[in-house]
């Protein structure tokens, strides 16, 4: 990632890419997303995008890490502020939005890069992002849980199925960049949708006015992934302090508990190579039984054990999320609820606290 100084994420939403759109056919899309910034206030704002695939989206056979994006061009890009029931916002207000000096853009193969900046006062709202693009082979994530909407016929109709930025970055002052970096648990899926009661944000809110906060949470995401060394991972070293929450989907891919481990250690190291805070997570629970249970109580053994050694912490995550008498059971589900992320973010805050993002 080609970091842009004085510029770090102002929102906990879940942003980066995780799939593939349009593979083989080309088309002309107009969208809008609507973020909750983190802080409130008058800043300049610009938006990082990343023509790649960060993780592998469910088995592989559509998308996968570090898969490029195809060749697209960006015919017009839009922002704005809207404070209000985003299903009736008009277009209002919106300013456009260049990228070096120009409207419209070219964006290559598995290109990364920054828009210019647009000073936004976003008080009480959203900040509105809009765009239209044409090409094929868009990288971008379906599991998007704030609102998004595509242009039909019909006028503006909510729909996830478009590319989106992949960091909406401010430069309100900060003392350190904490980055999150997991699977769907991390990103928040299965809590209430435009809410932000995932854990990562609930955690993100109490150290947010010293801290800049970038969620890198994406569905189906894995330690093999981000191990890969690949667009995920050095996005993640953007930040001072990672915390890494995997396992999960590793088990269900069919990675072994060797395999996993090893994974885990390749992510940890690599960061604290280069000279990154690194926290990690116990794999949660997930309902698994037999031997996916097994797996899951070997690798958290590893993680206590093992990976301590290299971490500021180690945060017993499925202690948080299950019942001491049933430790294999998702009480909150196997997607955290908006309780069951409360109680966990709650521990995490009562037994870590913010502060060890500021050692």
């Amino acid at each position: 990632m080609k970091n842009c100084q004085g510029f770090f994420s102002n929102t906990f939403a879940g942003t980066c890419n995780n799939d593939t759109l349009f593979l083989n056919e080309e088309k002309t899309i107009t969208s809008r997303i609507f973020y909750k910034v983190s802080v409130a206030g008058k800043y300049n704002y610009r938006f990082y995008f990343s023509n790649n695939t960060f993780s592998t989206f469910y088995d592989g056979k559509n998308s996968r890490a570090n898969l490029k994006g195809g060749n697209f061009n960006i015919l017009s890009a839009k922002v704005g502020c809207f404070d209000g029931d985003y299903k009736n916002f008009g277009g209002e207000g919106l300013k456009s939005l260049l990228f070096d000096g120009q409207a419209q853009k070219t964006v290559k193969e598995g290109e990364e890069f920054w828009s210019d900046s647009v000073l936004l006062d976003v008080q009480d709202g959203y900040v509105v992002f809009e765009w239209t693009v044409k090409g094929k082979k868009f990288p971008y994530t379906p599991d998007k849980i704030i609102p998004a909407q595509v242009l039909t016929d019909k006028g503006f109709t909510d729909c996830n199925a478009f590319p989106q930025p992949c960091m909406v970055a401010s430069d309100r002052p900060i003392e350190k960049k904490i980055v999150f970096l997991g699977d769907s648990i991390t990103q928040g899926l299965e809590t209430r949708f435009d809410g932000y009661k995932f854990w990562a944000a609930l955690i993100g809110e109490k150290a947010v006015n010293e801290a800049g906060v970038w969620n890198i949470g994406l569905g189906h995401g894995r330690a093999q992934d981000a191990a890969s060394c690949g667009v995920w991972l050095d996005s993640a070293e953007s930040g001072d302090f990672i915390n890494v929450c995997f396992g999960i989907n590793d088990i269900l891919q069919g990675r072994t508990v060797k395999e996993i481990q090893n994974d885990l250690l390749t992510v940890v190291k690599i960061l604290k190579e280069k000279n990154k805070k690194v926290g990690i997570f116990t794999v949660p629970p997930f309902n698994f039984e037999g031997t996916f249970e097994n797996m899951r109580l070997e690798i958290n053994s590893y993680i206590k054990e093992k990976l301590s050694a290299y971490t500021e912490y180690v945060f017993d995550f499925a202690a948080a999320l299950s019942d001491p008498k049933e430790p294999s059971k998702a009480i909150y589900g196997e997607h955290p609820n908006d309780c069951g992320c409360k109680h966990a973010a709650d521990e995490f805050l009562n037994i870590i606290g913010v502060s060890a993002f500021f050692r």
